[in-house]
């Protein structure tokens, strides 16, 4: 069976696979000149591919002892995808969640685009 290449699929599989932070999984989603841009309580940080994208992800996400997913969503609005991905977060026997809020552009099966707000590290 091929493998779906609808946005909102495409999106689906993209916000799950954000928030369990399965790099192989992003390689595939992502198209490699991924165009991502954030606004985040450290600033307004833009890349320009998407192993750029995880190698700043991976970087935050190393600062904390275990992280998991912990919810992800997405759906259409007009021909974009909004999608929502939560991240569990635990370091020094505190608990963090972190959400991410994007608008994400599909085009030919893979993530190109991504505008992003994160709401950073919160205490839970």
């Amino acid at each position: 069976m091929p493998e779906a290449t609808d946005p909102l699929t495409i999106g689906r599989r993209y916000a799950g696979v954000y928030a369990a932070f399965d790099t192989s999984e992003l390689l595939d989603v992502l198209a490699p000149n991924l165009r991502f841009r954030q606004v985040n309580p450290g600033g307004y940080p833009e890349l320009d591919s998407a192993a750029a994208y995880i190698d700043a992800t991976r970087q935050f996400l190393d600062a904390y002892d275990v992280h998991r997913g912990a919810g992800a969503t997405a759906e259409e609005v007009g021909d974009r995808i909004l999608t929502t991905s939560r991240i569990q977060m635990h370091r020094d026997h505190r608990q963090y969640l972190m959400q991410h809020s994007e608008i994400v552009t599909v085009a030919d099966g893979k993530v190109v685009e991504i505008d992003s707000v994160c709401t950073g590290a919160r205490p839970s």
